[in-house]
């Protein structure tokens, strides 16, 4: 059985190339949990500069702009 991470995470993903994202390779993007070094379900901007894409986007996917991502927030991310 899958944990619930890891249902999120492919709930995503398949929502996520529902709307197009499927252009992009699944491995091209950087997974949440290997990015959340802390493990507390939110990116920091330190987290997020492992992937240079995501520090540039960082400002723009933070839409509540309190300083982290979330997973919901990360997942609009990759389909910009």
């Amino acid at each position: 059985m899958l944990s619930k991470r890891h249902r999120a995470s492919l709930m995503a993903l398949t929502i996520s190339a529902g709307f197009g994202i499927g252009t992009i390779a699944a491995e091209e993007l950087p997974k949440f949990e290997e990015l959340d070094k802390n493990d507390d379900g939110r990116l920091s901007l330190e987290e997020a500069k492992e992937d240079p894409d995501i520090a540039a986007r960082f400002a723009l996917a933070d839409h509540d702009r309190n300083g982290y991502l979330t997973r919901e927030e990360f997942n609009l991310r990759a389909q910009h």
